[in-house]
């Protein structure tokens, strides 16, 4: 399936995507020889990778699993993807592939693992934790982990999960044994401009930072504001379903029908926005945002969403498939900014990369030919998680 089309032309978004489309090339060129190699799994349209980029971190190639391939479009568009060297289904990939991979780029230095966290968060009140058919994947993540770990002893690793231990206290235990330590622990209304409480296992030493909110409001166009005078916007969720019919996602419908066109909002905690005066008006927290009033209560635009987690203006509005540039329907893109990772929030994490190069004789993150770790390079950041 390739990224749905809406009506807008390409023509139409050049003088507000041009420039940020223009800084990734130049990025991706800038990176192709030098620097790190990233393995991320269930990658969405990569926004660690493009927290690595805020921070500066130099990266020589990421390469992604992704099952979704509108995330996958948005993710090799702006940065140094490889999408083809292994399944894009977790499940299918063995030990020969990920030796594969040592082989075609020598090491694999970090691996960021993003899984499915819908049996897990406490928004689904039917989840089954991790024993959901989502969430279970972690599973297979750690698995493919623990085969890096056995090529490569000192790779670095992210593993990033809602907050679950007070919904599934047996299973954040079983995490925590099978990764060998506990989380950090980080809602991004610290550091960001919306509610998101996730979880962190990651070796990586990185600076402690002192918590620095963002007011959400500053990134909602034409004046508006949030509802009920907030500064913090609730955690973005952005699912959808087909108005047209009774499935769950417009993916399965097989009505004759444009299915972008016809998505709605399906949220239990949108992130509302008022503009003019509310009195007197009702709003539906489920209704489709084409049909909101000028002065009312409406949804989240997909800028809006973007940079309330850190994303450059229209990051999700273009697509790469197969070379050629597509459009990605406003409803997708509020999707890959709800399943995604606020890069704010991530950032002092990926800092803690910085500076550390695949071919310096100071990295970390490569174990030396005597077997000896190496000091940790000077002047860059220092920490620890908990």
């Amino acid at each position: 399936m390739e990224p749905a089309l809406t009506r807008q032309t390409i023509d139409s978004l050049t003088s507000t995507w041009t420039e940020n489309v223009s800084y990734s090339v130049k990025h991706i060129q800038a990176m192709s020889t030098t620097g790190i190699v990233s393995l991320n799994l269930c990658s969405g349209v990569n926004m660690s990778a493009e927290a690595m980029r805020q921070q500066q971190v130099q990266v020589r190639q990421h390469i992604d699993v992704e099952l979704d391939p509108v995330a996958r479009s948005i993710a090799n568009l702006h940065h140094n993807t490889d999408t083809t060297s292994l399944p894009q289904d977790i499940l299918l990939i063995t030990e020969k592939h990920i030796l594969e991979l040592f082989e075609k780029y020598g090491t694999i230095d970090v691996v960021v693992i993003s899984t499915p966290c819908q049996d897990l968060s406490s928004a689904n009140v039917n989840g089954t934790g991790l024993a959901g058919s989502e969430s279970k994947l972690l599973w297979d993540a750690l698995r493919i982990l623990d085969i890096v770990k056995k090529i490569n002893p000192r790779v670095k690793y992210i593993v990033e999960n809602v907050w679950f231990k007070e919904k599934f206290p047996e299973a954040y235990a079983a995490v925590n044994k099978r990764i060998g330590h506990e989380p950090l622990a980080w809602d991004a209304r610290d550091c960001s401009a919306a509610n998101r409480k996730r979880f962190f296992w990651t070796n990586i030493e990185h600076e402690q930072v002192e918590p620095t909110p963002v007011d959400a409001n500053k990134f909602i166009e034409d004046g508006a504001h949030l509802v009920n005078n907030r500064t913090t916007a609730p955690c973005i969720m952005a699912s959808h379903r087909c108005e047209l019919c009774n499935t769950r996602s417009a993916p399965w419908c097989k009505e004759p029908h444009n299915h972008a066109a016809h998505h709605y909002m399906f949220t239990k905690n949108p992130v509302l926005i008022q503009e003019g005066t509310a009195k007197g008006r009702r709003h539906n927290r489920r209704s489709p945002p084409r049909i909101l009033a000028q002065h009312g209560v409406r949804h989240m635009r997909p800028t809006e969403g973007e940079g309330m987690i850190g994303l450059p203006p229209n990051y999700t509005a273009i697509g790469s498939v197969d070379g050629k540039l597509v459009i990605i329907s406003n409803i997708d893109r509020l999707k890959a900014i709800g399943g995604g990772i606020d890069t704010r929030q991530i950032g002092p994490i990926v800092a803690g990369l910085r500076g550390l190069h695949a071919d310096s004789p100071t990295c970390m993150l490569n174990p030396t030919p005597d077997g000896m770790s190496r000091t940790w390079p000077s002047g860059s950041p220092r920490g620890h998680y908990q």
